[in-house]
């Protein structure tokens, strides 16, 4: 299989001249790997969700009170709102998985509960709440499921399938062969961080495929196949589905001015461009962010503040310092803990090569900048942004740097030419979904 994504082109000898291959070849490659990754992530997450009934502890109850109060017709979330009463009753029946919240038969069949929540999903904005709300009703209408959590839950297959098939085409974009590519793809159902955000409701779920999006557009950009209303559209999707996407965002923004600060190979000027680009993307992100922090603040609906535990005056020198490089870790635990491991020393050895090596390609060296600079500063970044907005300290999760994932192994992966290495990637691959696939899901790191 090949696609005119692959940068930089092939180059055809003779007398043959290159030429551009036509949509519809395009077309039914972007279907192929499509419906391979639905095949593949399908049985894979649907065994997950039927297998785990409990409601996740990191924060899918706010996002559940959050999918019922929209289908109940409360389209904007009040800061301050304690969950509702289908809420309170779906947690009597499922429990919260590893948690004292155990699940209550009298509150399954309609009963009071004495359980007090406040929904902190309002600190985000609602257009994946409102996405999930509009797409779970298809579940129901195909006979898959009648129950709502369910039904969003399955979400998580097309969420997978989506972002496997971003991953390819980015690391073919990048130069990559297939079968390193469709190594990359993989990575998203065996490293746990990732594979155990896709069988439950939460916005993360969608971190990794806004990533993939968001480094397809700087590489056509960089390589000046792509107008500049793209890198606004891209700094749009990230700001307005989950703040933590801001990281490949910071990793763009570097990227571009690493564009702009590398010396030009025949000693020209300086492409200003990329200069607009970085104020492009950036600008963007934040306007939209703080937009979003007004209409928050005009949402609220209590004076109470459900966290007090988590409110700080001000941030001492050790909280920030401890989350610098917090997202140069693996993104794996459990079974295939060492292979996550290696996965890691490899995506920032390949990026960290890519950057001093003289004779790196110019994107690929721009994208390693922006990685690289992202996965260390980046948590700082999300920590003093928490602060501003709540006041809260938040260390850096390893979920929150999953926007990162695509660009990272997509440019380890393009690195991998040999036949042999390719063979070995992709068996090594394999036995670590097989790893996963017999592995419960697994909350540590993420």
């Amino acid at each position: 299989m090949t696609t005119d994504l692959a940068y930089p082109a092939t180059r055809i000898r003779g007398r043959r001249r290159s030429h551009r291959r036509r949509p519809m070849n395009t077309f039914l490659q972007l279907v192929v790997v499509l419906t391979c990754s639905f095949l593949i992530s399908a049985p894979f997450l649907v065994q997950r969700i039927n297998e785990t009934k409990g409601i996740s502890p990191q924060d899918e109850l706010s996002y559940v009170d959050t999918l019922f109060r929209i289908r109940a017709g409360q389209w904007m979330l009040h800061q301050g709102d304690t969950l509702a009463p289908d809420t309170l009753r779906e947690l009597g029946c499922r429990g919260v998985s590893q948690s004292a919240l155990q699940p209550t038969r009298a509150v399954c069949n309609g009963g009071p509960s004495n359980v007090v929540f406040y929904n902190t999903a309002d600190i985000d904005p609602p257009l994946y709440h409102w996405t999930v709300s509009i797409l779970s009703r298809i579940p129901p209408h195909l006979g898959l499921t009648h129950n709502i959590v369910t039904a969003a839950r399955m979400l998580g297959v097309l969420w997978s399938s989506l972002t496997m098939t971003a991953i390819f085409f980015l690391t073919r974009r990048l130069g990559g062969k297939v079968l390193p590519a469709a190594a990359a793809a993989l990575t998203v159902l065996w490293l746990s961080v990732t594979n155990i955000q896709f069988q439950y409701v939460t916005p993360h779920s969608t971190g990794a495929l806004i990533g993939a999006v968001v480094a397809l557009v700087v590489v056509a950009r960089l390589s000046d196949r792509a107008r500049w209303w793209l890198v606004t559209l891209a700094g749009l999707l990230a700001s307005t589905v989950k703040l933590t996407n801001l990281v490949v965002v910071m990793a763009a923004a570097a990227a571009f001015l690493a564009a702009y600060a590398w010396p030009t190979a025949d000693g020209g000027p300086r492409p200003r461009r990329r200069l607009w680009d970085v104020l492009n993307i950036s600008a963007t992100s934040l306007l939209a962010t703080l937009a979003w922090v007004v209409i928050r603040g005009m949402q609220r609906s209590s004076t109470v503040e459900p966290y007090q535990w988590a409110v700080v005056d001000h941030l001492t020198p050790a909280q920030i310092l401890v989350n610098v490089a917090g997202f140069v870790t693996p993104w794996g635990y459990g079974s295939a803990r060492g292979f996550a491991m290696l996965l890691s020393v490899a995506v920032f050895g390949v990026a960290t090569w890519l950057l001093f090596r003289r004779e790196s390609a110019p994107v690929q060296r721009c994208l390693a900048a922006g990685l690289l600079a992202a996965g260390l500063f980046a948590p700082v970044a999300l920590v003093l942004m928490n602060f501003v907005v709540t006041s809260y300290y938040v260390p850096t999760q390893g979920r929150y740097g999953l926007s990162l994932l695509p660009l990272g192994v997509a440019l380890a992966a393009s690195q991998v030419r040999h036949r042999a290495v390719q063979v070995t990637l992709v068996v090594v691959t394999l036995v670590c979904v097989t790893l996963a696939w017999y592995q419960p899901p697994i909350l540590t790191g993420s």
